[in-house]
C-alpha cells in the first residue's frame, strides 16, 4: 500500500520514499536526514526511522491495517506521527529505503 500527496508523484517504474524537489530534483532535506538516522538498523533493508512523510510512504498492508491506518480526525498534520508510533509500538520496523 503506497501513499502520495496531491503535490507529489511517483517516478515512472518505481515507488520511492526519496523525495526530490523541483525540476533540478534536489533531494529534500527530510530525505537526507532520514538517510542518516542514528537508530540501530542492523539486519534491516534501510535506515530505521520513527517517522514518515505522509505524502511519500509505502506500508505492508498488514502493518497499516493492524495499526489502524491514518487517523481521520487529524487530516493534515500529525497523522503520520501517530501512525508511525502505533506501528513501532506493535513491533513493526519503519525504514527509510530510497531504492524501494
Amino acid at each position: 500500500m503506497a501513499f502520495c500527496d496531491d503535490d507529489c508523484w511517483w517516478q515512472a517504474g518505481a515507488l520511492t520514499a526519496r523525495i526530490l524537489v523541483g525540476e533540478t530534483e534536489r533531494e529534500d532535506p527530510t530525505s537526507t536526514a532520514m538517510s542518516h538516522s542514528p537508530l540501530p538498523s542492523a539486519g534491516l533493508r534501510g535506515r530505521m526511522i520513527l517517522g514518515v512523510m505522509t505524502g511519500a510512504t509505502a506500508f505492508r498492508t498488514a502493518a497499516y491495517l493492524e495499526a489502524g491506518g491514518y487517523d481521520s480526525r487529524l487530516f493534515i498534520g500529525g497523522e503520520e506521527t501517530l501512525l508511525s508510533l502505533r506501528l513501532a509500538a506493535l513491533g513493526w520496523a519503519l525504514v527509510y529505503a530510497p531504492e524501494l
